[in-house]
């Protein structure tokens, strides 16, 4: 996954990371395209976070943040994604909709001015990679 971040020039403006041990390891696996000069923040309270957890901490970033990225936990974070995404290509959907497996990557862009009016629905999917898509 950290190869394909890199590939795709995918750079968030931030990384909220829980703080458990296996999140840690998924950062540190993604490579240097993602630590490198990245202001990250782990945070306890992403630790199995629910959707509306989740949303709520989104909605209290900086608005001069442009993008962020969320490394945590199912059933909380694909929640979140399934909420969030009220567009997108048909099969990327149906492929997140029906299973969001450790280590997936979706890729959410929101038409908001700002981060407190992200809203169930509002954005678009962009990417959802499995790392089974990513297989050699």
């Amino acid at each position: 996954m950290g190869r394909y971040i890199a590939e795709h020039d995918l750079r968030p403006a931030i990384i909220l990371c829980s703080t458990a041990v296996r999140t840690r390891e998924t950062l540190e696996r993604s490579g240097k395209a993602l630590t490198r000069n990245l202001p990250t923040r782990f945070e306890d309270g992403l630790y199995h976070a629910g959707p509306s957890a989740l949303l709520d901490r989104l909605r209290r970033l900086d608005d001069t943040l442009p993008s962020a990225m969320l490394i945590g936990h199912n059933p909380g974070l694909e929640d979140l994604a399934s909420a969030l995404a009220g567009a997108g290509d048909a099969d990327p959907l149906a492929r997140m909709n029906e299973k969001f497996p450790t280590g997936a990557l979706a890729v959410l862009d929101a038409d908001v001015e700002a981060w407190k009016e992200l809203t169930p629905g509002c954005a678009r999917l962009e990417r959802f990679i499995r790392p089974r898509d990513l297989a050699d």
